[in-house]
């Protein structure tokens, strides 16, 4: 069968302003730092076909500035927004830490049986993440910058090392920093097939 590659670069948001908190569905904007950290990839990173982001003001506001500079349509993903975390969603952590502190050990160790109250499902989420995943491959072009979450980079790199849940070990372990650059090379036939491979994750500049 033939086949063809794609690339697509996932590069997560800048630092937001407001303490650290499980932001999730919380549309807060990025901090000054953020910004600067975002002008930085914006010098270093290449020229797209095709961008996407999340709805969420900490990704699109960025994007919108990637968009301008590159004279690119910009395409917007509800499927790309973070994780929504329920009552805990844009609570700081300290907060958190000494209001719900038993339900918060329990969720950092299993997250698929103890949820935040009212949150978004780890399955649902992950589902999603990957029906977006999906959509991206069934594009024509053959170079896509995406501009979301670490929650949805992670669970794409998942995917894409074949493991079926979303592990606390593997996301803890697993670090995404603000505007940083995952890419992903993908090979797909016409028959819809597709394989993916990880090929970089680090500052927005190393990207080979």
């Amino acid at each position: 069968m033939p086949l063809d590659s794609l690339i697509v670069d996932c590069l997560r948001h800048g630092a937001c302003a407001g303490p650290s908190s499980l932001r999730g569905r919380s549309d807060m904007p990025l901090s000054s730092a953020g910004e600067a950290q975002i002008a930085h990839a914006l010098r270093h990173l290449e020229r797209p076909q095709r961008l996407v982001t999340s709805p969420l003001r900490r990704c699109r506001d960025s994007a919108v500035q990637f968009a301008s500079h590159w004279q690119l349509a910009l395409e917007v993903d509800e499927r790309l927004a973070e994780m929504d975390f329920g009552d805990w969603d844009g609570v700081a952590l300290e907060t958190l830490h000494q209001q719900h502190p038993e339900q918060l050990a329990r969720f950092w160790q299993d997250p698929y049986r103890f949820p935040p109250p009212g949150a978004e499902p780890v399955a649902t989420f992950t589902a999603r993440c990957r029906e977006a995943w999906q959509a991206l491959l069934g594009h024509s072009s053959q170079h896509t910058l995406v501009v979301t979450h670490a929650g949805v980079i992670k669970c794409w790199i998942a995917a894409a090392l074949g493991l079926e849940t979303l592990s606390t070990s593997f996301l803890a372990a697993l670090g995404v920093d603000y505007a940083h650059l995952v890419r992903f090379e993908v090979t797909r036939d016409d028959s819809g097939q597709s394989w993916s491979r990880l090929v970089y994750l680090g500052p927005s500049g190393g990207a080979p």
